[in-house]
């Protein structure tokens, strides 16, 4: 999946699955990209695979996360057609 889990031992899967907010069907068209990084760094930044698991498609990928850290993770889903992505942004609190 994804080409393998990275062989760092650190490696986190990200699955976003995206619906539309206005109909709330499942989205199977978008570019997803997601960027995670740790307190006062850049992070790393990647487009996400889509992966049809029992006939939907969400979206997924392998990050490295490297210790113990509150990690931000922003996700931008581009849709075909849509002039403007959507994007979010979250905390991943991995610090205990």
């Amino acid at each position: 999946m994804h080409g393998g889990a990275p062989r760092s031992g650190r490696a986190s899967h990200l699955v976003a699955a995206i619906f539309d907010a206005a109909s709330g069907a499942r989205v199977s068209d978008a570019t997803v990209t997601a960027q995670i990084s740790g307190l006062g760094l850049s992070g790393t930044r990647k487009t996400l695979d889509a992966m049809e698991i029992a006939n939907t498609v969400s979206y997924g990928g392998f990050f490295d996360l490297p210790g113990r850290d509150l990690y931000t993770v922003k996700l931008t889903i581009q849709r075909p057609g849509q002039p403007k992505p959507a994007s979010l942004e979250f905390k991943y609190d991995r610090r205990r």
